[in-house]
């Protein structure tokens, strides 16, 4: 029909990410009070992939790949630490050939945290 075709001919496509699990070692330089940091590892998600609207799943798989990062952590006290880094993340490529033919999603993503850590 015409309204299939057309909705076939789209190229939108929404993706969600969620349940993200990284398993990461990292190694770096300490001074004093700070550590600066690379790290490396794992990772794994589940990944949904809609049309535009999320009326029409297209969709829905775990992918592992991985994940490298930077980073550095500095003590403020002597039980707290700050820490600020970098990770960019990625899962591979999602197939979206039910949706549009011989077509893949790389799903790629980067993300920076800020946190406080407490140590015993």
């Amino acid at each position: 029909t015409a309204r299939a075709r057309a909705l076939a001919s789209r190229k939108d496509c929404q993706t969600e990410i969620s349940h993200l699990i990284l398993l990461r070692g990292r190694a770096g330089y300490a001074t004093e009070k700070t550590l600066f940091f690379a790290s490396g590892g794992l990772a794994r998600a589940d990944v949904l992939a809609t049309n535009v609207g999320g009326a029409v799943m297209i969709n829905d798989d775990s992918l592992g790949g991985w994940t490298l990062g930077i980073g550095a952590e500095r003590r403020i006290g002597d039980i707290l630490t700050l820490a600020v880094s970098y990770d960019h993340v990625d899962l591979g490529a999602l197939d979206l050939s039910d949706y549009l033919t011989n077509t893949t999603s790389d799903i790629r993503f980067d993300q920076v945290q800020v946190g406080m850590n407490v140590r015993w």
